[in-house]
C-alpha cells in the first residue's frame, strides 16, 4: 500500500517540471516558524521498489526516457534509482489528506507535488541522452569533459545555494545549522547535501558516458571525481 502512495503521488504529477501546480500552501505542513525543520516533520517511510514494469515505464516517460525504445532500455537502472532516490536535506515530505505526497523546501513558501530528485535525475538523463545522440560519436576524453563541466556548473549553483548558511551549533536536541538570509535552521549540513548531490552525479554520469572508468575503480572512483568538481567547504 505504501508503495501505491508513493508511486500513485508521483504519476499524477500534473505540474511541469519543478512546478507546484495545486499542491497544498506551506503553512499546511505545521513546522514552527523559524523552528527547525526536522524532527517535528513527517518523513518518508522508506524507500519501495518498483513492481511493475509498467510503472516503471511511466515513470521513465516523466523523466524524458522511453524504456520501451532500444536506445534507452538500458538506462532503466537510473530511473529505478530516481524512483527510489531518498530526500536530500533541506527537503521535507508531507501527505495531504487523501494520502498524496507533496514537498516543501526549508524557508520556501511553496509546495511541490515532485520529488526533489526528479528533477536532478531529469537533468542527468537529459545529457547522457544528448551526448550519445552526438555525430560522430563523441570520444572517451570528450565524454569526460562532459561530465566535468557538469560537474563544476552544479558545483557552482551549490555554492550559491549554501550563501548564508553557518554552523553547526548545539541545542539540547542537537547539532544544527542555521540560514541567516533565509532565517531557517536545519538538522542536516547543508555542505554534506551538498557534496552527497555531487557523488550522486558523478556515479550517474561515469555508469553510462565513463563506464571505461568504472572498471575496478567502484564507489572510490565516484568520491573522487565529484571532489574534483572542487570543495564546497
Amino acid at each position: 500500500l505504501q508503495h501505491e502512495m508513493r508511486w500513485a503521488s508521483r504519476r499524477m504529477s500534473g505540474s511541469p517540471a519543478g512546478g507546484t501546480g495545486d499542491a497544498p500552501d506551506s503553512s499546511a505542513a505545521a513546522v514552527p516558524s523559524g523552528g527547525l525543520a526536522g524532527p517535528a516533520a513527517a518523513q518518508p517511510s522508506g524507500t519501495f521498489l518498483v513492481e511493475h514494469e509498467g510503472d516503471l515505464h511511466e515513470y521513465g516517460l516523466s523523466l524524458g526516457v522511453d524504456l520501451d525504445a532500444d536506445a534507452e532500455e538500458d538506462l532503466a537502472w537510473a530511473v529505478r534509482e530516481a524512483f527510489n532516490a531518498p530526500l536530500l536535506g533541506g527537503w521535507t515530505e508531507y501527505m495531504d489528506d487523501s494520502g498524496r505526497a507533496y514537498y516543501i523546501k526549508d524557508g520556501c513558501a511553496e509546495s511541490t507535488w515532485e520529488h526533489p530528485m526528479d528533477a536532478v535525475y531529469r537533468e542527468l538523463l537529459d545529457l547522457i541522452k544528448a551526448t550519445r545522440q552526438r555525430h560522430p560519436p563523441a570520444t572517451a576524453e570528450e565524454r569526460e569533459e562532459f561530465v566535468k563541466q557538469h560537474l563544476r556548473q552544479v558545483h557552482e549553483r551549490a555554492k550559491k545555494d549554501l550563501e548564508g548558511w553557518s554552523g553547526p551549533y548545539t541545542s539540547e536536541q542537537g547539532d544544527y545549522y542555521y540560514n541567516d538570509l533565509l532565517r531557517v535552521s536545519s538538522w542536516d549540513s547543508p555542505v554534506a547535501e551538498k557534496e552527497k548531490e555531487l557523488a550522486l552525479r558523478h556515479t550517474v554520469l561515469s555508469r553510462y558516458l565513463l563506464p571505461e572508468h568504472l572498471s575496478g575503480s567502484g564507489a572510490a572512483g565516484a568520491s573522487a571525481g565529484a571532489a574534483g568538481a572542487g570543495g564546497l567547504a
